[in-house]
């Protein structure tokens, strides 16, 4: 008499569906901080370079203000005389 050994099947596991979506779901979480990050150093880039428009701008102003000033002080002052 010869004795038959069944090997027992190795039942699934459920949550390795759920380990493999999870997985996914970090990766592409991942690649979208990533292009996040990206595009957050692109808007500071551009904000610096607004600033430093805005500093240049604000010293232009200032320097035609005193001009003006001075040109009209320099008018005020002859028509006296």
């Amino acid at each position: 008499m010869s004795k038959k050994t069944e090997t027992a099947q190795a039942t699934p596991n459920p949550l390795d569906t759920f380990a493999q979506m999870s997985r996914d779901g970090f990766q592409r979480l991942d690649a979208w901080l990533a292009e996040l990050a990206e595009l957050e150093s692109a808007m500071y880039d551009q904000a610096k370079e607004l600033l430093d428009y805005n500093k240049s701008l604000a010293a232009e102003w200032r320097r035609i203000a005193l001009e003006s000033t001075r040109k009209a002080a320099d008018l005020w002052a002859g028509a006296r005389a």
